[in-house]
């Protein structure tokens, strides 16, 4: 991707792109090296400073403990001429107070006299045992010669381990500061060259783009007249301005460029048929205008050879891929195979027209013969439609008939429908008048039973009701005979409704055959009517053919007469030495640039 990038980039954006990538990396380099030159030197100067600083902390750390120890001594002396007196004289009360005036310095951590025979004469709040050899001192107590006791002093640090621990702080915090200016000048020279390269960068940036600038403008300049060129605009105006190699290519590109107008020119006369241009060869590597004179001169030959009207040469192909001279060689042998084609058909013509005049002399005799015929069918024609009108006009009436009978039987099954319908309605009356009876009977029956139940007082309800049971029985009966009546009275109407909607389909059908023969009558009528205007119609034509036989006659003499004008034209073609296409040794230097060219 970021090949293809660079790759697509401008020059000038490549060199500014190079050089600044240089100069960076140069002052780059030289940064990294005084910056750790730089390092280097106050590195090497604090870690002196620091080690100075360290070595006179130790050398006050060891002069505070001498000083300590001598402070010791001198307070030991001191004690033990004081003492003397006092242990001679036996004064421990004294010596007791000297004491713990004496333990009140910071320095002092116990301070105990002894004996001579090394009892402590005075007490102490601290034991001795917890302290090192190193930090007690003893100081004999001597009278002349003699031994009177000793005094041993035991010497506290803690201050004087306070006072290093105070002098190594402030020794760290001045080696704590040093290196912190060391890290700040280190930043400060750091930021000095950082500013100090990127000022060198982009004076050198400037100079740089000013420089390319001022190369690359004439370049594009170039570009953009390649550019309209390579668009096929010759009308580009190229100055060169310098001397330098971009000046030189500007007065090559437009010697280039007038070279290719005048060979547009040429091509342009070319275009418009002339070739008797004179093509201009430049040098002996000028294949443009070698291959251009060697179109001009085919062309010429060629256009001299379809103007003698030379169709039997040989068409020599400049190359494999001569388009043209394939093109005109099969033009050649197309228009060879049509002009022979042409001069049999003009033979054939002479003859045929001869033939078609005899032939349009039989089709005159022919014409006649059906012209006579012709109307002896017309009068039977005549006849046919006369018998067809009088079997269509028998048709319609059958037809009307027809109609009529299958309305009426289709009113006569509604009919019965209706009467099937009342019947069925009396049925379903007469049925409730027998299940009223058989109530009535059922009634009386009860009462019967009721006027036996009543003895002497329901005797004449019981001759009533002896009665109403006879005439309800009476009534049932008579409701069943006219059920059975009025049932098979329906059964009769429903198989008459059968028959008749039975009968009423084939009314039908009768009716719409009778309809159909009515129509094909009509048909045939119509169809008559037509033949006899076909007839007549091909009366007209035979009256017609017989006229054109005639007109043919003539026009076939006419035709033979052109025919041997045709023949007589077409002779001015040459078919002879007919030969395939041969392509001719060419150029070994216009084949080498061409193979140079195409690879």
């Amino acid at each position: 991707m970021l090949k293809a990038r660079f790759g697509n980039m401008g020059i000038a954006a490549k060199l500014n792109l190079a050089i600044v990538a240089v100069v960076l990396l140069l002052m780059l380099g030289m940064t990294v090296a005084i910056n750790a030159s730089v390092h280097n030197a106050l590195t090497v100067q604090g870690d002196a400073f620091v080690n100075t600083l360290k070595e006179q902390q130790k050398e006050q750390e060891e002069l505070l403990r001498q000083n300590l120890v001598l402070k010791g001594k001198s307070f030991a002396d001191m004690l033990a001429r004081v003492g003397q007196d006092l242990i001679l004289n036996y004064e421990y009360a004294f010596l007791e107070k000297i004491v713990q005036s004496a333990a009140n310095d910071p320095d002092v951590a116990f301070i105990v006299f002894h004996d001579k025979d090394g009892k402590p004469i005075t007490t102490s709040s601290v034991r001795p045992e917890a302290f090192s050899a190193k930090n007690i001192l003893e100081k004999e107590i001597v009278a002349g010669e003699q031994k009177v006791g000793s005094v041993v002093i035991g010497l506290d640090y803690a201050a004087v381990e306070k006072n290093i621990e105070k002098t190594v702080a402030h020794g760290n915090q001045v080696i704590a500061a040093a290196q912190q200016r060391q890290k700040d000048s280190l930043l400060r020279i750091g930021m000095s060259i950082v500013g100090f390269a990127a000022v060198v960068v982009l004076l050198i940036g400037a100079i740089v783009y000013y420089a390319v600038r001022r190369m690359i403008k004439p370049l594009k300049q170039a570009v953009a007249n390649v550019r309209r060129v390579a668009k096929g605009d010759l009308d580009v105006q190229i100055v060169s301005t310098s001397g330098d190699e971009i000046g030189q290519m500007c007065v090559a590109m437009s010697s280039m460029v007038q070279n290719l107008r005048a060979t547009a020119a040429m091509a342009g006369q070319i275009a418009l048929g002339n070739l008797d241009v004179q093509v201009n060869i430049l040098s002996e590597k000028d294949l443009m205008g070698k291959s251009l004179a060697k179109m001009v001169e085919n062309l010429r030959v060629k256009a001299e050879q379809i103007e003698k009207g030379d169709l039997g040469s040989k068409v020599e192909l400049l190359s494999e891929n001569d388009m043209f001279g394939k093109s005109l060689s099969a033009l050649f042998q197309k228009l060879r195979q049509i002009i022979g084609e042409v001069q049999s058909a003009a033979d054939q013509v002479v003859s045929g027209s001869q033939e078609l005049s005899s032939s349009a002399q039989q089709v005159s005799q022919g014409t006649s013969r059906q012209a006579a015929a012709v109307e002896q069918i017309s009068a039977s024609m005549e006849e046919l439609a006369s018998t067809v009108a009088q079997t269509a006009d028998h048709a319609r009436q059958t037809a009307a008939i027809a109609t009529k009978a299958s309305a009426d039987a289709v009113e006569g099954g509604k009919v019965v429908l209706e009467t099937v319908s009342a019947m069925q309605h009396i049925a379903e009356k007469i049925g409730f008048i027998e299940e009223i009876a058989r109530q009535t009977n059922l009634l009386a029956l009860n009462a019967a039973i009721e006027a036996a139940r009543a003895g002497e007082h329901g005797k004449g309800f019981a001759v009533v009701s002896a009665e109403v049971r006879k005439l309800a029985e009476r009534s049932q009966a008579s409701a069943q005979e006219i059920k059975g009546v009025a049932n098979a009275s329906v059964e009769t109407a429903g198989n008459a409704g059968r028959l008749i909607n039975e009968i009423v389909p084939q009314i039908q059908k009768t009716a719409e055959l009778v309809h159909e023969i009515d129509a094909a009558s009509n048909e045939q009528a119509r169809g008559i009517d037509e033949n006899a205007r076909a007839i007549q119609q091909f009366d007209q034509v035979i009256q017609a053919n017989s006229a054109a036989a005639e007109e043919m006659a003539s026009t076939s003499e006419e035709l033979a007469a052109q025919a041997s004008h045709l023949q007589d034209s077409i002779s001015f073609f040459k078919l002879h030495n007919e030969g395939e296409n041969v392509l001719p040794e060419q150029d070994d230097e216009i084949c080498d640039e061409k193979y140079m060219l195409e690879h």
